[in-house]
């Protein structure tokens, strides 16, 4: 019986290591008519965001295991090509979202797959996620960031992908439409750069 049971949770843990998402997770950001699109790479319990403008290029980088994120930066105009390191649970941050209510709303069909919608309230607003059947875990960020996405997005604390997100904070709304392309990721994407130095955190 022993020996069953140890190959059923074998079976279990191998059967969830091997549906964990590996990929990009395209978003597209719409405000007051005005489209922005980025990108999340994740892996597991690694994801990456990687961008770029006429300043420089940046790429943050979460490791859930680790409890670590860091912030890789090349900016030429200020001769700054390193990176921070943030370990979770230490990072001093702004007031968080205060959630104070949370319901089910009605379901939506996005891409012929009817959606799960949840409402959260803020006192920062309100925002309703609609999820699909796709497990892709985004949650980890609010650990080093205050931006409201990555708040309501460990409030809703799910596994699976939100297909969208529309958000209406006192100080404006937007919506985020979220799209899963499963692929195999190149071990670089989670990884400094060569060459960038360790910059020291400091307290402001």
């Amino acid at each position: 019986m022993k020996l069953q049971h140890l190959i059923l949770v074998a079976l279990v843990m191998v059967s969830g290591w091997a549906s964990a998402f590996e990929g990009i997770i395209h978003c597209t950001k719409t405000q007051n008519g005005v489209v922005t699109t980025f990108d999340f790479y994740v892996k597991g319990n690694q994801v990456a965001i990687v961008s770029s403008d006429p300043t420089g290029s940046y790429k943050v980088l979460l490791n859930r295991s680790a409890g670590q994120l860091k912030i890789c930066m090349d900016v030429p105009e200020y001769d700054q090509k390193g990176y921070y390191l943030y370990t979770a649970g230490a990072v001093e941050k702004n007031d968080s979202l205060t959630i104070l209510k949370q319901v089910p709303t009605d379901a939506i069909e996005i891409d012929g797959e009817m959606c799960q919608g949840y409402t959260v309230v803020t006192d920062n607003g309100s925002a309703i996620a609609y999820f699909g059947s796709e497990e892709v875990d985004l949650t980890g960020f609010s650990e080093y960031f205050n931006d409201p996405v990555y708040e309501l997005l460990d409030a809703f604390n799910s596994p699976k992908l939100p297909r969208k997100l529309v958000v209406n904070k006192n100080t404006g709304a937007y919506t985020i439409d979220l799209a899963a392309e499963a692929q195999s990721l190149d071990a670089s994407i989670f990884e400094v750069p060569a060459g960038y130095e360790q910059f020291q955190v400091t307290a402001e």
